[in-house]
């Protein structure tokens, strides 16, 4: 689809009243188009209308900077600034609008009833005054004019235009609400009467003509006239709070006092700051005797207006004196001052009076009443139980008294007593929704859910539209993990406010936890369109992408919460984003979050775990180490940081300190039969055959079955030449586990070494059907058969191999040594030459070579290849090499370096026959017979012992020829 189309879309939704489906719409188009005017001006007047004012006006911006002549952008966001109070760059947009359309008087009526409303009458007068000369029968500018001259006190003038406007629409309703308001004010009360009327023919159901009409009645004193129209206005607008107060004062001029009192507890719901309508009561509760509720209604005025009794305290005293003189043997009289002095929040006072009250008269339980309100507020909440103590059992049924109990049980925490006392509250007085809040505070400090949610439960019952109290209970459900409760819960509060971000941010929290992630994500968008710095919507969709596994979209959502700096979740979305970032290989992007974390809360153990991770996955082994010390500090009995410290100390070198950790890990846990493994391998490596058999045996005592165990202690036994035992472990091993390779593998190689060579066939075997792609299960397969003389099946075994691991450096050596066998020399030289370029520091490659190219006599050669196997072999001396180069120089004729090598040769392997054999030969061409006979007859003792019977006679011919020659 193209950009257009999604506009398109979108006007449809915009007039099938779906805005958030609109603005989606107009977001793709925005993705394809990102100058597309139509799209910027049509979002921002949506946001403006959804009162999402800053969004507005970066629409308007956008669309300003495209297209900087249209006017009715600038008037937009004028009117986007004045409602955030920017009043200076509201004005400015405004005039821009007018300078831009000059000829409109639309735009000069708006921008003048903005600035009258604004309190710039003279100014909103002036653009008023253009639009009327642009078009002399626009009458709402006329209409809106009355209104700047009436802010100015010309209430002639402002009459005027309301004639005009009405002139010329006879049915402008506006314009007869406001001339009939300005012959109020005029004394004109009969013309008034006339216009509010006409309001009311026009419309019936107006509910402030109604008032008004009420209002002139009052001031005319035509009571029962009034009375109706005022019951009428209050009929068609159950909130028209002045609507309230007037009937309360035209009921208190009739002495209905308790309907007075009625009217004005409906205005003071309506508007809790209204200090007349508190004073009015005061005035009806003095007719009605209502003591209490005079010093309630002093103690809200004081709270409102500070100053209600001047800057003099005695006018405090003044009055209380007159509502309620003191007589000094009169205990009621103290009292009722008391209640007084409560009302002024002067509690000394007051516990001075109610102390006097209980001197003259000790035995009345109401004088304690007044003392344990007094001691409330003082908070000598023991005294408080004291006196409510004294209280009760006179006047059991006075729930006042379990309040205050209550109350003061409650600041001295003894929770389980102050519900007791809230639960006789409740069964007196079941319907006062406060006490059903302080039961609910009570409950929740202790944390008794499920109590709390029944009390929440009752304030609902009690005020249906309470939000506070849905916003809690499903808080309360979500922590008892009752989710579909909570959205229940969410659904029913959005239907009170659907502009309710936090519902939306609760709702999507239960889907979350539910599982259903996309509905989580569309409540969360919600919630950020209605309040964008709600910063907890944010980073719970950001989880919700996590699940979804979109982890570029979790990533701005983290991004968002870090930029807006909250102090609670900013460190969980460094978390949660190095995580992410780590998942998708940015190492470094993941381990700046994790510092960041770590800046943070030093203390937080994941976090280094994690920075650990990512320094060893960078080679930062150093660094890693420092982590793991850190780590260690913090929780000294950390398994995993030892074992991952200890690899670490392996691989570079340091047995010691790896084994130190294996062995902090054995401490903490003597049965970890992982940690005893790898510290027997590490003891295995390094050759201390002992302590490595002695760990493998603590695991075999610990678990008889672990298969590990007896492996790692036939691979001690193989290296340290009990090849019996090791094959025995390697037989353990695959009883309690035939799928383990490596025993069958190890199991081959000590066959092979014991030259059971069938045996070792059968492991290999073994080895390639558990894994064909394993280049040694065909090379060591290979090497049993060249043992036997199989030389068709080890080459076919060796080049397997080859396939699999072309660098196989000792497949092509026994390749070597095969060929060299069947005599295919140059087969030798080229599979020898070939592992010596994979591995050219490799000494036996050299020296299988050096045999091969004895034999295509290239001896020059030979001697070199031994030459590189003695050097690279230094530290392992091999009497091969020196043999095959004495062979070598031997026929070179360089006799005596031939007895030379041949003596090393013999030096190094006594009992080497063919070494005396040669040497001997070489004796002979030296003339040195009496050398020679004693190698021949060293040689020929030799291949006896060893069963070589041809060699052997051999060597006796020669013995005798040499004889007979003597």
């Amino acid at each position: 689809m193209k950009a257009e189309d999604f506009y398109k879309e979108g006007q449809k939704k915009l007039e099938n009243e779906d805005y958030q489906g609109a603005i989606e719409l107009f977001d793709r188009a925005l993705s394809i188009k990102a100058d597309y005017f139509e799209v910027y001006k049509s979002r921002g007047n949506l946001y403006l209308f959804l009162g999402n004012l800053n969004q507005a006006i970066e629409d308007f911006n956008r669309a300003i900077e495209i297209q900087p002549n249209d006017s009715l952008i600038y008037q937009n966001r004028g009117i986007a600034h004045l409602k955030l109070k920017n009043n200076l760059q509201g004005m400015e947009d405004l005039d821009r609008a007018v300078n831009l359309n000059p000829t409109d008087p639309k735009i000069y009526n708006l921008v003048g009833f903005l600035r009258i409303m604004g309190g710039d009458a003279r100014g909103g007068l002036e653009d008023l005054n253009r639009s009327i000369q642009l078009d002399p029968e626009y009458a709402e500018a006329y209409n809106n004019r009355a209104a700047a001259y009436m802010q100015l006190g010309n209430t002639d003038r402002a009459i005027i235009d309301c004639d005009r406007a009405i002139e010329i629409n006879p049915g402008y309703i506006k314009a007869y609400n406001n001339r009939g308001s300005l012959f109020v004010l005029s004394g004109d009360l009969q013309r008034a009467k006339s216009d509010f009327n006409r309001v009311i023919d026009l419309d019936p159901l107006n509910a402030e003509a109604h008032y008004s009409l009420g209002q002139t009645f009052l001031f005319l004193k035509e009571y029962s006239n009034a009375l109706e129209k005022l019951n009428r206005a209050i009929e068609l607008d159950p909130n028209h709070k002045e609507a309230y107060h007037d009937r309360g004062k035209l009921r208190t001029l009739q002495k209905d006092f308790l309907g007075a009192r009625s009217d004005l507890d409906r205005v003071i719901e309506l508007d809790p700051t209204n200090t007349e309508a508190y004073q009015n009561r005061i005035q009806v509760r003095v007719k009605l005797k209502d003591a209490s509720g005079v010093i309630e209604d002093y103690r809200q005025l004081l709270k409102i207006e500070p100053q209600l009794f001047g800057e003099d305290p005695k006018n405090a005293e003044q009055i209380i004196q007159s509502l309620q003189p003191v007589s000094d043997g009169d205990p009621i009289s103290y009292f009722t001052r008391g209640l007084f002095y409560v009302a002024l929040e002067d509690f000394s006072k007051a516990f001075a009076d109610f102390n006097k009250a209980i001197d003259l008269q000790p035995n009345e339980a109401l004088f304690y009443a007044g003392r344990a309100i007094a001691n409330t507020a003082l908070s000598e909440y023991q005294k408080v139980i004291e006196d409510c103590d004294r209280v009760i059992p006179k006047y059991p049924d006075n729930f006042t008294i379990y309040k205050l109990r209550a109350v003061a049980r409650y600041k001295l925490k003894q929770y389980r007593a102050a519900l007791e006392d809230w639960g006789e509250v409740v069964k007196l007085n079941p319907d006062d929704i406060e006490i059903y809040k302080n039961r609910l505070t009570c409950n929740s400090e202790i944390g008794n859910i499920r109590a709390a949610i029944e009390d929440l439960s009752q304030i609902l019952r009690l005020e249906p539209n309470n939000l506070e109290a849905y916003d809690d209970r499903v808080n309360a459900y979500i922590h008892l993990k009752e989710f579909q409760k909570a959205i229940v819960d969410c659904n029913s509060a959005l239907l009170l406010n659907p502009n309710n971000a936090k519902m939306y941010l609760y709702r999507g929290a239960a889907y979350l936890e539910l599982r259903n992630y996309r509905e989580a994500i569309g409540n969360f968008d919600r919630a950020i369109y209605i309040d964008p710095d709600l910063i907890e919507a944010y980073y719970n969709r950001g989880r919700s992408y996590i699940y979804l596994q979109e982890p570029n979209k979790a990533i701005k959502n983290f991004t968002k919460v870090i930029e807006k700096n909250n102090a609670d979740l900013t460190l969980l979305a460094y978390k949660d984003r190095g995580v992410l970032r780590y998942e998708q290989k940015d190492l470094q992007g993941a381990l700046a979050d994790f510092n960041k974390v770590i800046e943070l809360k030093p203390d937080c153990l994941e976090i280094y775990k994690n920075k650990a991770q990512i320094y060893c996955d960078l080679g930062q082994l150093e660094e890693a180490l420092v982590v793991f010390d850190r780590i260690l500090e913090l929780d000294p009995n950390d398994i995993n940081s030892y074992e991952n410290r200890s690899k670490i100390r392996q691989f570079q070198g340091d047995l010691k300190g790896a084994i130190g950790d294996l062995d902090r890990i054995i401490t903490i846990d003597s049965k970890n039969i992982k940690a005893y493994c790898k510290r027997a391998k590490i003891y295995l490596d390094a050759g201390d055959f002992q302590k490595a058999w002695e760990d493998c045996n603590s695991v075999i005592e610990i678990e008889s079955n672990d298969a590990a165990a007896y492996y790692l202690r036939g691979l001690v036994y193989s290296k340290s030449g009990n090849l019996t035992e090791a094959i025995a472990d390697f037989d353990r091993t695959i009883s309690l586990n035939p799928n383990v390779i490596d025993a069958y593998y190890e199991r081959g190689r000590s066959y092979l070494n014991l030259q059971e060579i069938q045996k070792a066939i059968e492991d290999f075997t073994k080895v390639i059907e558990i894994d064909s792609n394993l280049a040694a299960g065909y090379e060591n397969r290979g090497i049993a058969y060249l043992v036997l003389g199989n030389y068709s099946k080890a080459i076919e075994d060796l080049k397997e191999a080859l396939k699999i691991d072309s660098n196989s450096v000792d497949a092509y050596r026994y390749l070597g040594v095969t060929y060299l066998s069947l005599g295919d020399l140059e087969a030798a030289i080229e599979n020898c030459t070939q592992a010596i370029k994979i591995e050219p520091q490799n000494g036996e490659s050299y020296q299988i070579r050096g045999f091969a190219n004895i034999l295509t006599e290239d001896y020059q050669q030979a001697i070199e290849d031994f030459n590189f196997a003695i050097k690279i072999n230094a530290n392992y001396l091999n009497h091969q090499p020196y043999y095959g180069r004495g062979l070598a120089h031997s026929k070179l004729k360089n006799y005596r370096s031939a007895i030379e090598d041949f003596n090393k040769a013999i030096e190094l392997n006594p009992n080497y026959s063919d070494a005396y054999f040669h040497r001997a030969a070489v004796c002979v061409s030296l003339e040195d017979k009496s050398k020679a006979i004693e190698d021949y007859q060293k040689a020929a003792s030799l291949y006896q012992q060893e069963g070589n019977t041809a060699k052997h006679q051999e060597v006796l011919d020669i013995l005798a020829k040499l004889e007979a020659d003597d």
